[in-house]
């Protein structure tokens, strides 16, 4: 039975005008014609509380005016190279349909990536604190029927408040509010899943808090990780930047493969030396301001060759 919709209002002319825009970013090679192109696109994105219609990944989706996931894929083509990486080896590894835990789930694109490169009837079980995006999810989802559910809550270590999230921009949001909202954790919130084959988290310096939060879950379905690793905002935060190394290590994870926040595979690690975590930690301090790098780590356990699958 299809889930019933929960409509996000769209306005015509603004979506009009995102989908030309969208089209139109290649004259950012120019520098006076991306001078006008940004112009256009300020005034569009000016329109705060309005939702356009748009195409992720060959599905249709909704997405807040400004949004700039499209744009990130045009100026980056290897962007989501990592999860990429990682479906295709799960997909080898596991002779069956995927369950998939996607952790910071934003307008739904890591559901709608994954389901354009698969060809497996996947479940996803969606995780986001932020109301406003609840209801986008569900809207670009629905489609997917009883393979999809929503779960409305803010993840750390165990139950207690964090800051409420704030979005500085149509596309993030950072959960750094003085006011604060009940979180959960991930043993909790999936304590009634059979099994679990894919966790993905990206939630902006909360990632470590979360996988502290799931020991239950790695130590009983053994799942591939992809988790962010932004230090900067880790430190922001006040949360400890090796404690998803930690907890993965103690859990007998002990393949590390490195990616840039570009797509770009940088290193393998079997076990981690907590010398080369400072230093990739300094050089992300560094460079941060210029170019935002971060990291996006995929974690497995005992597997092999899982290198042969990386774009």
């Amino acid at each position: 039975m299809q889930k019933e919709k929960n409509r996000v209002p769209t306005s015509p002319f603004l979506t009009f005008a995102y989908n030309i825009l969208v089209s139109t970013y290649f004259l950012r090679k120019s520098k006076y014609l991306f001078a006008v192109w940004r112009k256009f696109w300020d005034m569009v994105a000016r329109n705060k509380g309005k939702y356009v219609s748009t195409h992720i990944h060959g599905s249709k989706a909704i997405v807040p005016v400004g949004h700039w996931y499209l744009l990130v894929l045009k100026t980056y083509p290897k962007f989501n190279s990592p999860l990429k990486s990682l479906i295709r080896y799960a997909e080898k590894f596991y002779s069956k349909d995927l369950v998939v835990v996607d952790v910071g789930s934003a307008v739904g694109d890591t559901v709608l990536l994954i389901e354009e490169i698969s060809t497996r009837k996947n479940k996803y079980i969606c995780i986001d604190g932020d109301v406003e995006y609840n209801y986008i999810i569900k809207e670009n989802l629905n489609h997917l029927g009883e393979r999809f559910y929503l779960i409305n809550s803010l993840v750390s270590s165990k139950n207690e408040e964090i800051g409420k999230i704030v979005k500085d921009n149509p596309t993030t949001g950072t959960a750094n509010s003085s006011i604060k909202e009940k979180a959960s954790f991930l043993d909790d919130l999936l304590k009634n899943e059979a099994n679990i084959d894919v966790i993905k988290i990206d939630i902006d310096g909360f990632d470590g808090r979360a996988i502290s939060g799931a020991t239950e879950i790695l130590n009983k379905f053994s799942p591939m990780i992809i988790f962010e690793w932004n230090v900067p905002l880790y430190e922001s935060l006040h949360n400890d930047i090796l404690e998803p190394f930690k907890v993965l290590i103690s859990s007998g994870y002990s393949k590390f493969y490195w990616f840039d926040n570009f797509g770009n595979f940088l290193l393998y690690q079997n076990s981690i030396d907590e010398s080369v975590l400072i230093e990739m930690a300094k050089l992300s301090n560094l460079k941060y301001s210029s170019s935002g790098l971060h990291y996006d780590i995929i974690a497995i356990k005992e597997l092999n060759n899982f290198v042969e699958y990386i774009n």
